[in-house]
């Protein structure tokens, strides 16, 4: 989660700093030299799209009944297909992303046990519905 609140900074502050702010250079008339810059997007597709995206197929693995660490990264490998997510060479049950500032090795063991401690939209929607104090 991290790394993918720092993907979403990152292409946030490229956003800003490079893209808009050159386009308003431009539009004003002002020169201006532009400034090359890597785009994230595709990553933060990878990860945050539906129904494909790492996450939302994570949540989906989430919900079998017989789903295990190992179905979810043969999941992973058979639906993510970019050059920013790298399977392993061996059996092993971890997957790698190339992100903005470099390649991470994710070890999935225990992914969907840690997902699946969530409170379930009823009981979320019940609590904000309440009328009493806690």
């Amino acid at each position: 989660m991290i790394n993918i609140a720092n993907e979403q900074i990152q292409y946030y502050f490229n956003q800003k700093i490079f893209s808009w702010e050159q386009q308003e250079y431009i539009s004003e008339g002002i020169p201006i030299d532009l400034v090359e810059f890597s785009d994230n997007r595709p990553i933060l597709d990878m990860l945050l799209s539906r129904p494909l995206g790492l996450l939302a197929l994570l949540d989906e693995e989430s919900r079998f009944p017989k789903s295990s660490d190992e179905t979810l990264v043969e999941k992973f490998h058979g639906n993510i297909k970019t050059k920013f997510y790298q399977r392993p060479k061996s059996n092993a049950l971890c997957f790698a992303i190339h992100h903005y500032a470099g390649r991470v090795v994710y070890n999935a063991d225990g992914f969907l046990e840690k997902n699946k401690k969530f409170l379930p939209p009823e009981i979320i929607q019940l609590i904000r519905g309440s009328q009493h104090d806690v």
